[in-house]
């Protein structure tokens, strides 16, 4: 299993990955996003592979309660 970052563009780059099949995947590091995937790549040696894979914002729900500077809830108008 190999872990690759991917840079503010979105682009992500792997080097001394052996040949082999895999199935590439993406997740968000909070998991706020996830790629319906996976896809599947076949690599030989010494071969180069373009993948584009697209995330899709997932809705989320948070919980909590609001509180003054003194630690209290406070209401909802």
């Amino acid at each position: 299993m190999y872990t690759l970052p991917v840079d503010e563009s979105g682009s992500f780059e792997g080097q001394g990955i052996e040949p082999g099949s895999y199935s590439l995947s993406l997740r968000h590091s909070l998991g706020a996003v996830k790629f319906s995937g996976p896809e599947k790549v076949e690599l030989s040696e010494g071969q180069q592979s373009r993948v584009e894979l697209e995330l899709a914002a997932q809705q989320q729900r948070f919980t909590g309660v609001v509180v003054d500077e003194d630690g209290g809830a406070v209401e909802a108008r």
